[in-house]
């Protein structure tokens, strides 16, 4: 993978296709309420100062994506949906953290880059690990291991 654009996240469509959907005629919760759009508005509407990086577009498309995704995940396998607190560095990366009792998972997004830490204690030589989201497998297991 050379290319930014062959980046797995780069090409989820920005629609709702990729979100779940109900019996014909039952309202979805999903276009009734998109408990997601108050997260990804956040991620849109970042602030920052003069001596901080705003955020790349590129970013807040990964970011948005990884928001509807880990909502379309939940639903889907029976977890409860967690919005995640949204904030941002002064290098101009996206973080989104979740938690979930003593389990914590943190993303950080730049570009199309996307690293991850999760911790499930306050140890951080045994109980933390770091890594690189490579594709929403990857996703898809820390996702699980959160609520698990």
């Amino acid at each position: 993978m050379n290319s930014f654009l062959e980046h797995p996240f780069a090409t989820i469509s920005e629609n709702q296709s990729n979100l779940p959907r109900f019996a014909e005629g039952t309202p979805s919760a999903v276009e009734t309420k998109k408990p997601w759009q108050e997260s990804i508005q956040k991620i849109w509407s970042l602030p920052f100062y003069d001596d901080q990086e705003r955020p790349s577009s590129e970013a807040c498309k990964v970011a948005s994506n990884l928001v509807q995704k880990s909502f379309s995940l939940s639903h889907k396998n029976g977890f409860d949906w967690l919005a995640p607190l949204v904030n941002s560095t002064d290098e101009g990366e996206i973080v989104l953290e979740w938690w979930q009792g003593s389990k914590k998972i943190t993303l950080y997004i730049e570009g199309l880059h996307i690293s991850f830490v999760r911790v499930w204690g306050p140890d951080i030589h045994n109980e933390m690990e770091e890594g690189q989201l490579m594709g929403w497998g990857n996703f898809f297991v820390i996702w699980r291991w959160l609520h698990s």
